[in-house]
């Protein structure tokens, strides 16, 4: 897999991510594109590193997966509409090897 088919398919799941939390009033539109932003600066370095050590790509997708799971279920179980990306990605980076 190529650094641009990681990317690709990793921003294809963020988008639809913002989307689906977006459509359902968890977060504002504008705090969806921040949200974004930290996403596709993770994206662009990890999967840099990612294809780069083919070893770890399996575990990368896998983390990568995590963190969206993560994003998803902060957005649900808060009773505001703002999600937490830094504090999900904090829990993640012990298991996310490239935050």
């Amino acid at each position: 897999m190529s650094e641009d088919d990681v990317r690709v398919l990793w921003h294809g799941k963020a988008r639809a991510l913002m989307s689906s939390l977006t459509a359902r009033g968890r977060v504002t539109h504008s705090d969806g594109k921040n949200i974004f932003r930290e996403l596709d600066s993770l994206i662009l370095s990890a999967s840099r590193i990612a294809v780069k050590d083919p070893d770890r790509l399996d575990e990368a997708m896998m983390n990568f997966d995590k963190l969206i799971r993560e994003i998803k279920s902060q957005a649900f179980a808060s009773s505001h509409s703002t999600v937490r990306l830094r504090d999900a990605l904090i829990k993640l980076c012990p298991i996310f090897p490239f935050c």
